[in-house]
């Protein structure tokens, strides 16, 4: 039982971008950096080299995120690897395991893709010709707080949920309950 006394978990947030968008990268780490608790980790693909090994490091990543920011551009859209990676994103999203959001870092043609859930794509205007790109981040940062409060209040109700069957086990055990 003592294992849901604990405190929960860090909240886990990949971002996916091309290397010609770390631009955008940086700038929205230099953003995020300032505002997120403590209690949440960022990996981003500039924390790995460029070798095989690293698309199975960025699988790995995908795999624990809690949620995953997808900086798109046309290039994003045309590497083999990272729309295989936006995939099983938007899978582990349509299976409500992690939260996907679309950074719009470069204009390109038709960028929502079909999702059982809606994946916010923000901002409207493209961060390349964003006029205030401070207030775009500024937006970018609201919303990802907003997702991670939600993230937190879901594992508050599982750990709730789990520690609920584990006494109502107990006490059936006990022959308490039926």
């Amino acid at each position: 039982m003592q294992e849901f006394e604990n405190k929960l978990p860090n909240t886990n947030i990949i971002i996916l971008s091309h290397e010609n968008e770390w631009k955008y990268v940086k700038e929205l780490l230099i953003h995020l950096e300032s505002s997120l608790p403590e209690d949440v980790n960022i990996f981003s693909m500039k924390d790995i080299a460029a070798s095989d090994e690293s698309i199975n490091k960025l699988w790995n990543e995908l795999q624990s995120a809690h949620m995953v920011l997808t900086v798109i551009s046309s290039h994003f859209l045309a590497d083999d690897i990272l729309y295989r990676l936006r995939q099983d994103a938007i899978e582990l999203h349509n299976k409500d395991m992690l939260e996907a959001v679309q950074i719009l870092a470069r204009s390109v043609y038709n960028p929502q893709v079909a999702s059982k859930r809606e994946i916010k794509l923000m901002p409207k205007v493209p961060l390349s010709t964003h006029q205030d790109r401070d207030a775009a981040y500024t937006q970018i940062v609201d919303f990802v707080l907003d997702k991670i409060d939600l993230i937190k209040i879901k594992y508050e109700l599982l750990r709730k949920q789990l520690k609920i069957q584990a006494l109502e086990k107990l006490l059936r055990d006990k022959g308490l309950i039926d």
